[in-house]
């Protein structure tokens, strides 16, 4: 793609105060994805190679794809900046405990779509055993970072990941829960007091029960939002809206009405452009933790907040954080087929030495 073909849907960085060549950024996707790529099978027979010529030296095929992951590990985190979803591995992988397990296999037995869960009340994500298992063997995770530039099992990770930074401690979300449960209960008391006192239809009572339930479900939308959003822009090629949409509605019942679109909407625009101007997962966790969705502005209150402020404080206008966004998004391309093209080179060359 040519400059002028490029400025025709992005403006000149003369014509912005932010500091991006989209022109390099587009040209270095173009590049890498032209770059020829082993695949998977290619890349399943080499790692088996690999740990065969291992397995007949020193070292066991688990040690030795132990040390060729920290070996692309570390080749990403210096070519790339960053490690995506790796970097979150180890303190993730602790959340993970022998009863969040059964907890998990228990309640999600007949559900096999549902890869795993964050447990507020337990503080700990819940995980089929054998996906657990998957994300201790550095094989697996060598062959998934080579195929794909990313792992399946880390993505669930990530995702309820993120959850855990949306939380409150356990005991506290145990209150909210049954705070809501109350708050519920005495809406239906009043209603049904209502009606049979003074034979009312619509009441205060309704639109209580109502408003409540709005809460609840706006609450719902932005938490699964972000986790969905701040685990496809580590992990996968980033989707578009009507994908988003599509994965909402049909993961979580999310989107059946209008009112619900339009909150989804919001909850995506708000969740990007702070990712784009610069928030961590745990930094906006902790916004969608304390947010309260105002049904009468119909907008999340302190997210819509905190990106006022910094755009304040950068001095930037709503064009100028559209384009960090695309930005951000192109990064994110970038990132993950840069992993792919490591952790295969990486393995290759590891295969090579063993064959001197």
């Amino acid at each position: 793609m040519n400059k002028e073909e490029t400025t025709k849907y992005i403006p000149e960085e003369s014509e912005s105060k932010i500091n991006v060549d989209f022109d390099a950024l587009i040209a270095e996707c173009d590049r890498l994805r032209s770059v020829p790529k082993m695949s998977p099978k290619e890349i399943h027979y080499v790692l088996k190679q690999y740990e065969k010529i291992n397995s007949e030296s020193v070292d066991t095929a688990f040690e030795a794809d132990k040390k060729l992951l920290s070996l692309v590990v570390d080749r990403i985190a210096k070519e790339c900046g960053e490690t995506g979803s790796l970097s979150i591995y180890d303190n993730a992988i602790q959340l993970i405990t022998k009863k969040s397990i059964k907890k998990f296999e228990e309640i999600f037995a007949e559900s096999p779509l549902t890869s795993a869960v964050f447990f507020p009340t337990m503080g700990a994500i819940g995980f089929r055993g054998a996906d657990a298992m998957r994300l201790h063997n550095p094989g697996y995770l060598i062959y998934s970072l080579a195929s794909f530039g990313s792992v399946t099992q880390l993505q669930s990770l990530h995702h309820e990941f993120i959850h855990s930074k949306q939380s409150f401690l356990p005991e506290e979300e145990a209150l909210i829960a049954l705070k809501n449960d109350l708050n519920e209960s005495c809406w239906h008391i009043a209603y049904y007091v209502s009606r049979a006192l003074l034979g009312l239809g619509q009441t205060k009572a309704q639109r209580g029960i109502g408003r409540l339930k709005e809460k609840i479900a706006a609450k719902e939308e932005l938490a699964e939002t972000h986790a969905y959003i701040g685990t496809a822009r580590r992990d996968n090629l980033q989707l578009s809206f009507s994908d988003f949409l599509r994965d909402m509605q049909t993961g979580y019942s999310f989107g059946g009405e209008p009112k619900e679109i339009d909150r989804l909407i919001l909850a995506n625009f708000e969740v990007k452009r702070l990712y784009a101007l610069g928030l961590s997962d745990e930094e906006i966790g902790l916004l969608v933790r304390d947010a309260k969705w105002d049904y009468k502005k119909r907008r999340y209150d302190i997210l819509d907040e905190k990106a006022a402020q910094i755009m304040k404080e950068k001095d930037l206008d709503e064009e100028d954080v559209d384009n960090l966004v695309l930005a951000d998004d192109l990064r994110r391309q970038i990132f993950i087929n840069k992993t792919q093209l490591i952790a295969q080179d990486e393995l290759k060359k590891a295969v090579k030495n063993l064959q001197k």
